[in-house]
């Protein structure tokens, strides 16, 4: 008990448990009082060592082109699906229209006579109300069918091999109420509470395909991720009526507001996601070509500037050592639930850990703010399958927390070491399937904690200049593509040598 005590700094046993509430559910006023705002952490240039100066020279040093690595399971497309969406959204009713085209090209390898739409919203009762799905050009819209998150549109003739169709849907939304925390069930992000209304996975998308399997569309997880992205590009405008009420828009891109509604467009991204609330304050910090943006609710205002400072310095450090982003901004949103996550240009932290902010770098507010600016790098640039390999995006994320602690914080590493990693013993193959997990803690405490631990062993194995160069040359490669395992250790063999089969066979199932 003394050791815990001096080692987490003063975190009260009920502070604790809330954390870990908060976190456990998840991955993860206009004019604020000064006195109120934490100071500003700088953003030095890379002088810490992070053991040893190789990672300093290296970042010095431009990195000499990276080889190209080869997707193992999905090529690129030839050209990005368009999605153009007409929303209206009302605050009052809870209700979302949207008029939808999406524009896509048959980069299958073969004709095809169905195409799958993922509708999510679609699980929820009564959630999604289809009004018209047609089709533009030849091709005519024989039937579509949905089935839980499916929506299969079959096709008279078939679509041709690189040629391109066009589908308009018009659909309802009606957003259901985010219930109250419950250990037995994955926390509910999409919907809205008193304070918030977020739209995320809200409308119907393309999934990749792959030669071998064909749509790739899993079955909902139990906790964890289960949804891929391929790469596409959006295009949206947004009208907001039915509120007495100014609401402040946190979304995945910044608007053009013309005449009352919101222009986005957003290029190459995952997806698109939304969080609406007439209680957020809003903060903008300009770094590295990119406007990081925080939104909070007012009374977390302490907690809000410091999570957004934390966002900036990690932005500064992965830009150094991945290479800057190509969006114009990233934007942390306070979740009013239990939960943390990622979106492309967007993450939500837990209201847990903002309500359990002790003012010190020490917890989940700032562990959990890096985490998931990490993902815009390893989820939104570089995508994996989450739900067949979600080691690639969660256990590189929760590595990335060292490496921004051994940077800012190099005196803190050992704490957040102990109280991240060895505090929740972490053990077993890090490469499984979500489902295959016994349930959240097993995952978690498998997938991102013990995946750190591989990872930090085989950092020391191959050397820091290696495993960074690595790491760059797998984010270069891989940007814009849903890469696999295959192709981590494919850049690991570019840059080193050494035999880790050893190693893989500690952590792998293979």
């Amino acid at each position: 008990m003394i050791l815990f005590r001096k080692v987490c700094q003063g975190i009260t046993w009920l502070s604790f448990i809330l954390v870990i509430v908060g976190f456990l559910t998840g991955c993860a006023e206009q004019e604020l009082i000064a006195e109120d705002v934490a100071s500003p952490i700088p953003v030095p240039t890379l002088t810490i060592d992070l053991t040893p100066e190789i990672i300093e020279e290296e970042l010095r040093t431009p990195s000499p082109p990276a080889p190209e690595i080869p997707v193992t399971r999905i090529e690129p497309q030839d050209l990005p699906t368009e999605y153009f969406m007409d929303v209206m959204y009302n605050q009052q009713s809870k209700r979302v229209n949207v008029k939808q085209t999406i524009t896509y090209q048959n980069n299958t390898g073969i004709d095809l006579n169905q195409i799958l739409l993922v509708v999510d919203a679609n699980r929820y009762v009564n959630g999604f109300e289809l009004i018209e799905v047609r089709a533009e050009g030849e091709e005519t819209i024989v039937s579509s069918s949905i089935s839980l998150h499916r929506m299969t549109v079959t096709l008279e003739p078939a679509l041709p091999v690189s040629e391109i169709i066009t589908i308009h849907l018009e659909y309802n939304l009606h957003l259901p109420e985010i219930p109250l925390p419950d250990p037995r069930v994955k926390p509910q992000i999409y919907g809205y509470t008193l304070r918030q209304t977020n739209l995320v996975d809200w409308y119907p998308f393309i999934p990749p395909y792959d030669p071998d399997s064909g749509w790739i569309l899993h079955d909902p997880s139990l906790f964890g991720e289960f949804l891929v992205y391929p790469a596409a590009n959006f295009n949206i405008s947004l009208t907001i009526e039915g509120s007495t009420r100014e609401i402040v828009v946190a979304a995945s891109s910044i608007p053009e507001v013309e005449e009352g509604i919101y222009h986005y467009r957003l290029l190459g991204a995952r997806n698109f996601v939304f969080s609406f609330s007439p209680d957020f304050v809003e903060k903008t910090i300009h770094t590295n070509g990119l406007a990081v943006k925080g939104y909070w609710f007012a009374l977390d205002a302490r907690a809000g500037e410091t999570a957004l400072e934390h966002t900036v310095a990690a932005v500064n450090l992965y830009s150094q050592l991945f290479g800057e982003l190509p969006r114009e901004s990233i934007s942390m949103v306070q979740g009013d639930f239990l939960d943390g996550m990622e979106f492309d240009g967007l993450f939500f932290l837990s209201r847990g850990f903002f309500n359990t902010y002790d003012g010190t770098p020490q917890g989940f507010l700032v562990i959990i703010a890096v985490h998931e600016t990490a993902h815009q790098w390893f989820y939104g640039l570089v995508a994996n399958d989450q739900a067949m390999e979600p080691w690639l995006d969660e256990a590189l994320c929760t590595y990335m927390e060292k490496i921004y602690y051994a940077h800012y914080y190099p005196e803190l590493v050992d704490w957040w070491w102990f109280f991240r990693i060895h505090l929740n013993e972490p053990s077993g193959v890090i490469d499984l399937p979500v489902y295959d997990y016994p349930g959240f803690l097993p995952y978690r405490d498998t997938v991102y904690l013990n995946g750190a631990v591989f990872l930090e062993e085989l950092r020391q194995e191959i050397g820091d200049e290696a495993f960074f160069a690595a790491l760059r040359s797998y984010v270069e490669a891989g940007a814009g593509r849903i890469v696999s395992g295959d192709d981590f250790f494919a850049a690991v063999a570019k840059y080193s040598d050494k035999d880790i089969r050893p190693l893989r066979s500690k952590f792998f199932s293979e």
